[in-house]
């Protein structure tokens, strides 16, 4: 047991010359850098960010042309994003997106459907969201009916 309170004697006094190397000047110089560093990167990365959005606005303005005139960058993005929606959206098969992206109003679209199905039995609708192999099958049923090009 009087091992203990000699070791731990001996262990204290060699701990000060451990903080004899600590210099706090340099301990302020390097959180000063650290802090300088950080800013310069918030800054780059405000920069980046500035350019990328002024060339995202820049592209969805020229890609809605004239219906971006005179809209303001968010209102530029927000008509952006809703036509890129609807996009999507007749990508995957969905009729009225592709009405809509073909300018038609729903009631354009219902007479065209009714034209389409009084001449070919199936409407606009029914034959944009055909799989590839019943499309193909349909073009040679018409081809039939109707004769080749």
């Amino acid at each position: 047991m009087r091992q203990f309170p000699v070791m731990v004697l001996l262990v204290a006094l060699a701990t000060p010359p451990v903080l004899a190397d600590w210099d706090e000047a340099r301990e302020k110089r390097d959180a000063a850098e650290r802090k300088a560093q950080a800013a310069e990167s918030a800054r780059q990365k405000a920069e980046a960010d500035r350019i990328r959005n002024d060339a995202e606005v820049k592209a969805a303005r020229g890609y809605l042309g004239p219906a971006a005139q005179g809209k303001s960058d968010a209102e530029v993005k927000r008509l952006y994003a809703e036509k890129m929606a609807v996009i999507q959206r007749a990508g995957k098969g969905d009729a009225a997106a592709k009405a809509q992206l073909q300018g038609l109003t729903p009631e354009q679209q219902a007479q065209m459907d009714s034209a389409m199905k009084g001449m070919t039995g199936k409407s606009l609708t029914e034959v944009n969201s055909m799989s590839d192999a019943e499309m193909k099958a349909y073009q040679r049923d018409m081809e039939k009916k109707y004769g080749a090009r």
